[in-house]
């Protein structure tokens, strides 16, 4: 709560007691990772407690340098997308931090788990 003092038109102030709506900043994060390993992307977002996502399943796609997981004979396989919304810093940097510990266990950069984090500005 803080004071604010309003004009009125008469020329007098008059002070109130306001709420102040101040929205903390807010960060998505989606964990790209292939199908193979969504056991191991289930047990890193459980870890610090984070039991709310959406998934997407079969997704296909092909990022800067890596082999497609397009779901064909010629480029098998799919990859998993983990949405989270994160209100808390402390999460999102366990959630990263995790990340890059897995990935130093995964052999092949190609299978690493990627995140992406952007900015939330609004849930409706």
């Amino acid at each position: 709560m803080e004071w604010r003092t309003f004009e009125k038109g008469s020329g007098t102030a008059r002070r109130s007691m306001i709420a102040r709506t101040q929205r903390d900043p807010m960060t998505i994060a989606f964990v790209i990772n292939n199908e193979v390993y969504t056991p191991r992307v289930k047990e890193i977002l459980n870890s610090p407690g984070i039991d709310y996502f959406t998934r997407w399943e079969e997704v296909k796609g092909m990022g800067h340098g890596t082999e497609a997981p397009l779901g064909t004979r010629s480029f098998p396989g799919t990859n998993s997308v983990h949405m989270i919304a994160f209100q808390e810093e402390g999460l999102l940097e366990k959630q990263i931090l995790a990340t890059k510990n897995a990935n130093e266990q995964i052999s092949r950069p190609d299978d690493h788990l990627r995140l992406f984090q952007i900015p939330l500005d609004r849930i409706v």
